[in-house]
């Protein structure tokens, strides 16, 4: 738990963190494949058209900053990984769930108020969002694409979120995934990942009051002409178990 609200507070705040922590599933798919069940309701498969690199907590920022600037920075832990077959797409999966129970959020409110205090701020602290894991998947968005974009904070007015973002809902996120909203972004790379991956591609899977998957996939440049071939590849193997309740 400790771990997870880390994450969170980290990437809202717009810092990176590195989580040395201990692992909390084992570093197999089939103990990956048990945490995201066990603690998250969220069954997944992987498919045989993709090798497994045997990666796992693979910390990935989404830009190298210069020294002295001040902007977002954003990025995420992730693993397993894989490969397709043609060499074309990498895919990362998250190593870590975006998720805040009731225990984060008050192990969160405490934290706050004895900065604080330590601070000698006095004023009345700020009411909790009613629903806080919602806003996270919009705010992660934003994040990583502003860092990519070496956008500063002062930015924000000429920042267009419906201009880089794809945002699918409805009926055919339920279909692949039993959610209620995906987003699709390109990301600016500034070097090739492994010298050969010259594109790279945000997806994350969000369902009210359920955990968020953020998903990467790098591709060459003739995988990036088959994008939307890779993204229907997820279909149903990521699904979100229905009856799930991270409270119980």
């Amino acid at each position: 738990m400790i771990g997870r609200i880390l994450l969170i507070a980290v990437f809202l705040s717009g810092s990176f963190l590195a989580l040395a922590q201990n692992d909390p599933y084992d570093r197999t798919l089939a103990g990956y494949s048990s945490y995201l069940s066990t603690d998250y309701g969220i069954t997944i498969e992987f498919s045989d058209a993709f090798t497994d690199l045997n990666q796992y907590f693979v910390i990935m920022p989404i830009k190298e900053y210069d020294a002295g600037f001040v902007g977002p920075q954003s990025g995420f832990i992730y693993g397993p990984m894989f490969q397709s077959e043609d060499k074309e797409c990498v895919i990362m999966y998250p190593a870590l769930m975006m998720y805040v129970s009731k225990e984060d959020i008050e192990l969160g409110r405490k934290m706050a108020k004895l900065n604080r205090q330590w601070k000698g701020d006095t004023s009345p602290m700020p009411s909790p969002h009613p629903s806080p894991n919602d806003p996270l998947p919009r705010n992660h968005v934003i994040s990583e694409i502003k860092a990519a974009l070496g956008m500063h904070d002062g930015d924000s007015a000429r920042f267009d979120f419906n201009e880089h973002v794809t945002i699918i809902a409805g009926k055919q996120p339920r279909d692949m995934f039993n959610a209620d909203s995906v987003y699709i972004y390109d990301l600016k790379i500034e070097r090739p990942y492994h010298g050969k991956y010259t594109h790279r591609t945000g997806v994350v899977i969000s369902k009210k009051d359920r955990a968020t998957m953020v998903l990467k996939l790098f591709f060459t440049p003739k995988g990036k002409k088959n994008e939307e071939e890779y993204v229907r590849a997820l279909s149903k193997r990521i699904w979100y178990e229905e009856g799930f309740s991270h409270e119980e």
